[in-house]
């Protein structure tokens, strides 16, 4: 399970790296499908950086955590648990998010829900952990 919240954590740095460069995104045939599915419309909005840093880059350090975390709980226990609570902390951003988007800006990006699922699947992943080793 902790090669598969590596794998996860590994791919949500790939997208939180690209998502940090939105005129990349913009470009996408992806990006902009609908009104309610635009990334151009997430990534340009005031909502996209975060005292004055873009949210991706935050994602970025979170998914960059998390592997380092998902790596070293293959041996140490402890980092099971702080692996689990750090997903716990993820999911919190990754809800203020999806809240953000669906309220505040009326729009989902279509690769911010990509890294949401990464986030949910590290998630997933480190609670299967924290079960299988049987620490609280």
């Amino acid at each position: 399970m902790a090669i598969a919240s590596a794998i996860a954590s590994a791919a949500g740095v790939a997208v939180s790296v690209y998502l940090t460069f939105p005129e990349q995104v913009t470009a996408s045939p992806l990006c902009d499908i609908s009104a309610t599915f635009s990334c151009t419309s997430v990534l340009s909005s005031q909502y996209a950086e975060f005292l004055g840093v873009p949210v991706a880059v935050y994602g970025a350090a979170w998914f960059s955590v998390s592997l380092f975390l998902s790596i070293i709980a293959t041996s140490r226990e402890r980092a099971v648990k702080f692996l689990f609570l750090w997903s716990v902390l993820g999911m919190l951003g990754v809800g203020a998010l999806v809240l953000v988007e669906a309220f505040l800006i009326g729009s989902f990006c279509i690769y911010c829900t990509v890294a949401h699922v990464l986030a949910a699947l590290v998630f997933a992943n480190a609670y299967l952990i924290r079960s299988e080793a049987g620490t609280d």
